[in-house]
């Protein structure tokens, strides 16, 4: 399968590199995926295939920045049993480990990875008593202490592996229900999230006991994903089951959120903090969209709730995303069968200070013109010109034709607990409308407009 880049053709040819989207399209549907760490291997991600068949498939692909392709090799292309539920290469940017690559479905696998192959290291099973174990939802790499691999399971446990032993270090009951994420905080501290709808902070040095972060205010709602930020560790953010919300916690202050982002339309699925900035998160979700935020002002209320500082678009729904932590300035997100590399709002941390004191749209414009991310107002206005056109096309523009001496129509649709003069669809405020409260009985925005349309297509 090939790649594709859209540069931006004004500028510079740097200028145009620097700006593009690289786009690499799988011949499956793409799940788990993960950016190498090394220097030594900029620009290679590994992605894996999301088959409902025994037989899956893990790709190596390698981005080209000289000419914007992105390729896979054929002899680090591998057949892996089952669909991983996560990727990980080993977090050794100065190259003095093997190359190695793990992942999780049925047991956690350890890949060691040449030039012209990918073999199977170590076959890890956390079941002690039987040649099968719970399926793994996913698992962590201890960046700190590299030999460690923590493992979250539908068992209700959490595995901490020595891989260079192949033995295990530690095995708890995590929860009273499935755990689905794990996340190391540092050497000896991990937090886990589970179907009992909790976040849980465990320390080795104390196995008997764990701290509660965090539970769901609605009984047995699941908490699905868990990133801790690496760069201020007193925060961390969790998404909910089937939730278009994501929930940033304060360890300090248990219980309760020191914010809420709810600006996606459709479930979050992957979360993602800077791994230059203590206070930049990306999110990402089924309405399509990434969203970078800056969280350096949650603790000051905000009237109406945060709004994130930059969006992008995709073709489909969103399902995987990370941020690139040797090459800070990319982030790679995964939907249907693409990859693509986005690249962020800075090459470094300079440039994300300069985007918290940004206090105009020319300030603001200044600091992510070289971004694949747009401002989050001027994406807002793009989709509503987008949908406005689009009906315009659908029902022929003398619907739309009010002339200047008329006075606008009254008339508009009731059955979404709403009435919005026809009229006000030319300036955006009925689609913001009817995506507001359609989005509220769980419709997407394209289902929202058609359905505000039907409604007027009748009362007219």
């Amino acid at each position: 399968m090939g790649a594709s880049s859209d540069p931006n053709q004004d500028g510079s040819d740097e200028q145009q590199r620097r700006s593009e989207i690289y786009t690499y399209e799988a011949p499956w549907h793409i799940y788990a995926m993960n950016w190498s760490v090394r220097r030594d291997k900029k620009y290679r991600l590994a992605i894996a295939s999301l088959l409902e068949q025994f037989p899956n498939r893990v790709e190596i692909v390698q981005l080209d920045d000289s000419n914007g392709e992105i390729r896979s090799d054929p002899n680090l292309s591998f057949e892996h049993p089952y669909p991983p539920t996560k990727a990980i290469f080993i977090p050794d940017k100065e190259c003095q480990k093997p190359d190695l690559l793990a992942t999780s479905s049925d047991f956690l696998r350890v890949w060691r990875i040449s030039d012209d192959r990918v073999e199977i290291k170590s076959l890890l099973n956390n079941n002690r008593n039987s040649e099968y174990c719970g399926p793994l939802t996913s698992f962590d790499w201890n960046e700190a202490e590299p030999k460690r691999i923590g493992t979250s399971s539908i068992d209700t446990t959490c595995t901490i592996w020595d891989i260079e032993r192949e033995t295990v270090d530690t095995q708890l009951i995590a929860h009273d229900k499935e755990v689905y994420d794990i996340a190391w905080g540092g050497v000896g501290v991990f937090a886990s999230v589970s179907a009992d709808g909790s976040v849980r902070v465990f320390d080795l040095r104390d196995k008997e006991h764990s701290t509660i972060i965090y539970e769901s205010s609605e009984p047995d709602t699941p908490l699905v994903r868990l990133g801790w930020n690496k760069q201020d560790p007193r925060y961390m953010a969790t998404i909910i089951m089937d939730s278009a919300k994501v929930v940033v916690l304060d360890i300090r202050f248990p219980t309760l959120p020191v914010v809420e982002l709810q600006r996606h339309q459709a479930s979050v699925n992957a979360i993602a903090w800077a791994p230059h900035s203590s206070c930049h998160i990306c999110t990402a979700g089924d309405d399509s969209q990434a969203l970078i935020w800056d969280l350096s002002s949650m603790a000051q209320p905000i009237e109406g709730g945060l709004d994130p500082i930059l969006a992008y678009t995709a073709g489909a729904e969103i399902e995987q995303l990370q941020w690139s932590s040797s090459q800070p300035d990319w982030v790679a997100i995964a939907f249907s069968t693409k990859l693509q590399i986005l690249r962020g709002i800075a090459q470094d941390n300079s440039v994300l200070e300069d985007q918290r004191g940004a206090t105009n749209s020319e300030e603001l414009a200044a600091t992510t013109e070289e971004s694949s991310f747009a401002k989050w107002g001027e994406l807002e206005h793009q989709h509503l010109t987008e949908n406005i056109e689009g009906a315009e096309a659908d029902m022929g523009k003398e619907i739309f034709s009010v002339s200047e001496n008329e006075e606008p129509s009254d008339w508009g649709y009731t059955s979404m607990s709403s009435t919005v003069p026809l009229s006000r669809f030319r300036n955006g405020l009925a689609v913001g409308e009817a995506i507001e409260v359609g989005s509220l009985q769980g419709m997407d925005h394209a289902d929202c407009i058609d359905h505000w349309m039907d409604e007027a297509l009748r009362a007219g």
